[in-house]
């Protein structure tokens, strides 16, 4: 045999050794999920289910709950009242009726807490530790108003050790968003993690009847968790959490030109009225 030919096979094996180093130091995270109500890995979960870290929806940057239709396929949002009011819809399953007391078949949980109204669906996602996406219905463990499945976002939680982030971005069209947090143990069984978000932009539209901007949002949030541990089998965990949101989407009203004016001046009435016969 030549020698290149021991020369390919050495090289070969060689090649085969690294390949497999490399996919054993790349293995997959084992993704930990509680859509059964407690925690979980994604694989032992019988619910088509799509998790997203909090590292991922910083990467992707999602930045309100609306923007979870951007990566999770099957999943949709339909809007009212220029955005106030949302209903999500997965595999086609939604609710059409923006009334205020109707509730929507896609159950909207953050922390536990179920966000009943559509208005509440809508809302600015931060300091966020995991998005679960449920597909199918989940009836059995969030109640009725999850037949067409569920949407379940965890918050980062207090811990034992002091830390704590900040952001700052500005953009286009004024935008100041700011997004920060910062936590620690205050004893050796108390917790607090405090969390503040600000988004504010100006109007990227501008309305030429009324001669003001559209499209400008104003949020304000902010949110206080406290963790009491006094022994290992019992933990208490309230939280206060605060949102404003001021929204200007409301697409404009275009009304008659003559009454408009017309009714500006009463004397005038009459002009307007011969003037449009």
């Amino acid at each position: 045999m030549a020698p290149h030919t021991y020369l390919c096979a050495a090289f070969s094996a060689l090649l085969a050794l690294a390949t497999t180093n490399a996919f054993s130091a790349d293995e997959l995270e084992e993704v930990v999920v509680t859509a059964q109500k407690r925690e979980q890995s994604a694989q032992d979960v019988p619910i088509a289910i799509a998790a997203l870290s909090g590292n991922e929806l910083e990467h992707l940057d999602l930045q309100s709950s609306s923007d979870i239709t951007r990566v999770v396929p099957g999943v949709n949002v339909a809007g009212s009242y220029g955005g106030q009011l949302l209903s999500f819809s997965i595999r086609g399953v939604t609710q059409y009726d923006f009334s205020l007391h109707t509730e929507a078949p896609i159950a909207v949980y953050v922390d536990e807490a179920y966000l009943a109204s559509q208005q509440m669906q809508n809302f600015g996602m931060f300091d966020v530790d995991q998005v679960e996406v449920l597909k199918g219905p989940q009836g059995t463990l969030f109640g009725h108003n999850a037949t067409g499945g569920a949407i379940v976002i965890r918050t980062r939680q207090p811990t034992d050790s002091v830390g704590g982030y900040a952001r700052l971005t500005y953009g286009r069209f004024d935008q100041v968003k700011f997004e920060g947090a910062y936590g620690g143990p205050i004893n050796d069984t108390l917790a607090v993690r405090v969390s503040l978000y600000s988004d504010k932009y100006g109007p990227y539209t501008k309305n030429i009847y009324p001669g003001d901007g559209e499209s400008n949002d104003d949020t304000q949030a902010g949110r206080i968790q406290l963790r009491y541990h006094p022994q290992r089998r019992y933990r208490l965990q309230p939280q206060c959490v605060r949102l404003q949101k001021h929204l200007q989407h409301v697409p404009p009203s275009f009304p008659d030109p003559r009454e408009d004016a017309c009714a500006r001046d009463a004397a005038s009435a009459r002009h307007c009225a011969r003037h449009f016969e």
